[in-house]
């Protein structure tokens, strides 16, 4: 017999397409799914945030996620026009809980 940990918090976050130029606009969306008494939920929503992180690791915006009734959610930012060129993240966490964590990766060039 194996150990099954259960259900987990799901995440999906995708952005419009692969690679950006800087002073382009990236739109990405998501969906999240939260786990209660053992069954899959629509999150709540007040404490999630979406986070963009640099090439180095500075976080270059932060704001409160707004959810649709379905439990997604998009939006969009402006790329710096000096924006640095690499791997951009964004992330989608609960600020009580950063270990709930979903990422997506696109790259600047």
């Amino acid at each position: 017999m194996g150990y099954s940990p259960g259900l987990q918090p799901k995440g999906y976050l995708s952005t419009d397409r692969p690679l950006y130029q800087p002073g382009q606009r990236v739109q990405w969306k998501g969906i999240v799914r939260e786990v209660q008494d053992g069954i899959y939920r629509l999150p709540e929503g007040k404490d999630y945030r979406v986070q963009i992180y640099s090439p180095s690791g500075r976080v270059l915006l932060q704001r409160a996620v707004t959810f649709t009734a379905f439990g997604s959610f998009a939006a969009e930012f402006d790329l710096p026009a000096e924006a640095e060129l690499g791997d951009w993240r964004i992330g989608i966490d609960r600020e009580q809980d950063q270990r709930t964590t979903f990422w997506e990766i696109g790259r600047a060039h």
